[in-house]
């Protein structure tokens, strides 16, 4: 009776050891994982290579605007709770974030209207140069080197007397809702 009694208070502790510790298991962190949580740019002009400050006024065929995709950091942790999966798992040794994400696609808008066709929020991509995104997966290799676009006027805007404030989205496969960015106004002119 008292070995019944010992051994059923070792199998209790035994069991209690065993499930803190696969409870333990389940929340190490893996690894540095990295998401891209925001976009940010400039105006610049093209031809003297400098950043334009707010209300700038610039001939529309030297204007560009840089958009940068910004990432943030945190732990993944496992969240399978299996004594036989912990057991036997073979977790990759990363010591780097790792991120991959595409960018779907890239939509520029402006508050005033910048010709009769193209009303004020409508899509102005036809009037920059927008690279093919088809070849624009986003992983470490880049956000490491301020990821990001260099989209360039191409065609002089009808409505040239106007401050334009401009807004970048960027679409990628990760999120539901583009990231946006909202600049500054900007005066172009012919």
């Amino acid at each position: 009776m008292k070995i019944k009694k010992i051994l059923s208070i070792l199998l209790i502790y035994l069991a209690v050891v065993l499930a803190s510790v696969a409870y333990q298991g389940c929340r190490q962190p893996v690894r540095l994982c990295s998401i891209i949580t925001s976009a940010q740019g400039v105006y610049f002009n093209d031809t003297l290579h400098h950043v334009l400050p707010d209300s700038a006024v610039v001939k529309a065929s030297n204007f560009g605007i840089a958009l940068a995709l910004l990432k943030s950091d945190y732990q993944c942790y496992r969240q399978n709770f299996s004594m036989i999966s912990q057991a036997y798992a073979i977790m990759p040794d990363f010591d780097q974030s790792q991120l991959v994400d595409t960018v779907k696609s890239i939509l520029i808008t402006s508050d005033q209207d910048f010709d009769i066709t193209h009303p004020a929020g409508s899509s102005l991509n036809e009037y920059f140069n927008i690279p093919d995104l088809s070849h624009y997966t986003v992983s470490n290799k880049y956000i490491y080197q301020d990821f990001g676009f260099e989209l360039l006027l191409h065609e002089v805007p009808v409505n040239s007397n106007l401050y334009h404030q401009f807004t970048v989205s960027v679409t990628l496969q990760s999120h539901d809702t583009p990231l946006s960015y909202t600049f500054e106004h900007v005066k172009l002119i012919p």
